[in-house]
């Protein structure tokens, strides 16, 4: 497809860029450190906004002194997740949650799509995502859809492409339960 020849393409080019450095074999880990911190900043932005549109209404529900538990009108994990991990880092700092889950999807997605593609289009996947307007939108909105459901298909996807290449039903198994 389009998408798949664009990504080999630029993961070439790093590849080449690698090679022409002095030092081609801390290009990967530089770029991968730059494209990290990036990606850090622009996310700690927007965890100091103040809620809006229906955002707080999550950070009520979740909340069990207001009294609106099991309003959340999501599955369990959102509910799940917001009410216990929002005890303990407080219903006013809920961005953390789908900011540490967009931050797991830039590691898995460097892990799978080095896996299948290689280290350049690896890191050209990276980037692609670090910079993406919808991640990064995503990845501070209170809600499932924006960093915690990228993140549950990104591990399907990686847990059924294990689960094809296994050898052994015990294998097979291991990667079907997750």
């Amino acid at each position: 497809t389009r998408f798949q020849n664009d990504l080999l393409y630029f993961g070439r080019a790093f590849e080449k860029a690698a090679i022409g450095m002095k030092t081609p074999r801390l290009f990967v880990p530089i770029a991968l450190g730059v494209t990290l911190v990036y990606a850090v900043v622009t996310r700690l932005v927007g965890f100091f906004q103040v809620y809006h549109q229906d955002e707080y209404k999550w950070a009520l529900a979740a909340n069990p002194s207001y009294g609106m538990g099991g309003t959340i009108p999501h599955p369990f994990l959102a509910r799940f997740l917001y009410e216990h991990i929002g005890g303990v880092i407080g219903y006013d700092h809920l961005r953390a949650l789908p900011i540490v889950a967009s931050l797991a999807i830039l590691a898995l997605l460097y892990v799978y799509v080095k896996r299948v593609y290689g280290k350049g289009e690896a890191l050209t996947a990276v980037i692609v995502y670090s910079i993406t307007a919808y991640a990064l939108i995503g990845s501070v909105q209170i809600d499932i859809d924006g960093a915690f459901l990228p993140l549950m298909a990104l591990l399907s996807i990686m847990a059924y492409t294990h689960w094809v290449g296994a050898t052994t039903g015990a294998q097979k198994r291991k990667y079907l339960l997750l």
